[in-house]
């Protein structure tokens, strides 16, 4: 869903560059400014998208260590709660970041319109 939305967002700043040239100079102000919040956009997408993968990576370093604390003697349990915080944070703020974008996506959406 994030690759998607990111995938929107660049192809339709691609679009407004490719026409940012045959525009009067009223309308390159605006295609400049859609390109600005388009910017933002896929900046918060992006972000979004490198805290879930860091979520991800910390919930599989998460297994592998309560693996591994079953069978060695040394108590790791402190290490587990770490990475599963860290995990959560990063989810989290991943969840953030995206809610972020939705709303500075349907408040332009909304601007366009009036």
């Amino acid at each position: 869903m994030l690759s998607t939305r990111l995938g929107r967002a660049v192809d339709r700043s691609r679009t407004l560059e490719e026409r940012l040239r045959q525009l009067q100079p009223e309308g390159q102000k605006t295609a400049r400014a859609e390109l600005g919040l388009l910017d933002r956009r896929v900046r918060l997408v992006y972000g979004a998208i490198v805290l879930a993968v860091v979520c991800a990576l910390f919930v599989g370093l998460l297994i592998a260590v309560a693996f591994v604390d079953a069978f060695i003697d040394i108590d790791l349990s402190k290490f587990i709660g770490l990475l599963f915080i860290a995990a959560m944070l990063a989810f989290i703020l991943s969840l953030m970041v995206f809610l972020r974008e939705i709303f500075l996506a349907v408040t332009s959406a909304r601007d366009r319109m009036r």
